[in-house]
């Protein structure tokens, strides 16, 4: 049987929030404060924001990277495993 603690929060991406600058900006205006704002300061202040959250084209290149490092990492994993002998027999001899 397994139990759950009921006040303990599960980890879920429907508690992750936007990420996309789209979706972000979208929310954002949602805001009170934002909502009273004309288009064109909204926009100069969505505008201003750097770094987060990032763009598709970022989003995209730190993926490439990120993609290439664990290729790397694994293709050492894998070569190591072949060096390494295995003995899955209880009653064999060292």
């Amino acid at each position: 049987m397994f139990l759950v603690n009921p006040h303990i929060p599960i980890l879920s991406t429907a508690h992750v929030p936007p990420q996309s600058i789209q979706w972000w900006s979208q929310e954002l205006r949602k805001i009170k404060r934002f909502v009273e704002l004309s288009d064109e300061i909204f926009d100069m202040i969505i505008k201003s924001v750097d770094g987060f959250p990032i763009s598709w084209g970022k989003a995209s290149k730190v993926r490439e990277g990120l993609t290439a490092k664990r290729g790397a990492q694994d293709d050492d994993f894998n070569d190591a495993l072949k060096r390494v002998t295995f003995h899955f027999c209880e009653h064999r001899e060292h």
